[in-house]
């Protein structure tokens, strides 16, 4: 029965397929501190849905009025059948530690969909989380980057690397798959039929 489940739960993955590239580095040179394994995610990832230009940007343009509170105020930019460029936002999403406490941030991101025949380019132009301000510093934003360390210079690993390497590919991933099962589904469509 469990690997029922489980076949279960990775069936839509394998289907969609929609992932980030990802590349092991290792750095042996340089500050101890930055020493280490991490992984570097390529923020790009094209999703394939049948359509042309101008009706893949309507169908991402109707999703994106369907998954966001507030579609226009997300929406930064457009060109039809061209492009969309979007500004989202998380509450508590990433993880840093600190003499033995773990602290969740707010974060931001800026999404960039670009169409071609049959194909949707999805690309994270910039992430970032923000610091509130304590007696010590001022609050600000800061770049979070698609590059984690997983692991220090002796092998043990990094605990906040380890979450936010798969958290924030799988957030992303995640919003690539809402687009093409939107898309593919045409939920659009079943929900008028319901009336």
């Amino acid at each position: 029965m469990k690997k029922l489940i489980l076949i279960l739960l990775f069936i839509p993955l394998i289907t969609f397929g929609q992932k980030f590239n990802v590349e092991e580095i290792n750095v042996t040179e340089g500050a101890k501190y930055l020493q280490g394994k991490s992984l570097k995610y390529e923020p790009v990832v094209v999703i394939e849905i049948e359509g042309t230009e101008k009706e893949l940007y309507q169908k991402c343009l109707n999703w994106i009025n369907e998954t966001y509170k507030n579609p226009d105020e997300v929406i930064k930019g457009k060109i039809e059948g061209e492009y969309v460029r979007i500004n989202g936002s998380i509450s508590s999403f990433y993880q840093m530690s600190a003499l033995g406490s773990t602290s969740y941030y707010d974060s931001r991101y800026t999404l960039e969909f670009r169409f071609k025949e049959n194909k949707v380019r999805m690309e994270v132009t910039n992430i970032e989380f923000y610091i509130p301000s304590s007696q010590y510093s001022t609050g600000e934003w800061l770049n979070a980057g698609f590059s984690f360390r997983i692991a220090n210079r002796r092998g043990k690993a990094n605990k906040d690397g380890l979450a936010m390497s798969k958290r924030i590919p799988s957030y992303f991933e995640g919003l690539a798959i809402g687009l093409k099962d939107f898309s593919s589904k045409g939920i659009m469509k079943e929900i008028e039929d319901d009336w």
